[in-house]
């Protein structure tokens, strides 16, 4: 049967990322599941949509979580919100995470992009994409 974990990753990854005292700090503990508060105070970061591959193997049910943590940051420029995502990418690369239901999940990241988010000047959105992989036993 097919592991969809993307629930319980995303709850773990959150609260992964909200329990980081300096990433709290660099947010003002602003950090969300894939929907924001309307008119959201700036900085703040989202946990996006994430995609699942199902892995089937002998005595194991797992699944590979793919998904970006997007990061939002006024300027000047786009050091506030790199620096964000350089956080995230810190907390979250190589973090085992023990799921709701007790299995395990190592997180990788995959890499990331800075984007200027607005037609706003100074409004800049970073990614930091991760894989995180399941294993059920």
């Amino acid at each position: 049967m097919a592991n969809d974990p993307r629930l319980p990753v995303r709850r773990s990854v959150v609260a992964l990322l909200r329990s980081d005292a300096p990433l709290s700090v660099m947010v003002d503990v602003r950090t969300y599941g894939p929907e924001t508060p309307a008119n959201v105070t700036w900085p703040f970061n989202r946990y996006g949509s994430a995609t699942y591959i199902p892995e089937r193997a002998t005595c194991m049910d797992g699944a590979k979580v793919f998904v970006s943590v997007h990061s939002f940051a006024r300027g000047p420029g786009e050091d506030a919100a790199s620096a964000i995502a350089a956080r995230i990418a810190k907390i979250l690369d190589g973090a085992t995470l023990v799921l709701e239901n007790g299995d395990e999940a190592t997180v990788t990241v995959t890499g990331g992009q800075t984007l200027r988010d607005t037609d706003e000047a100074s409004a800049w959105h970073c990614t930091t994409d991760i894989e995180v992989t399941v294993v059920s036993q």
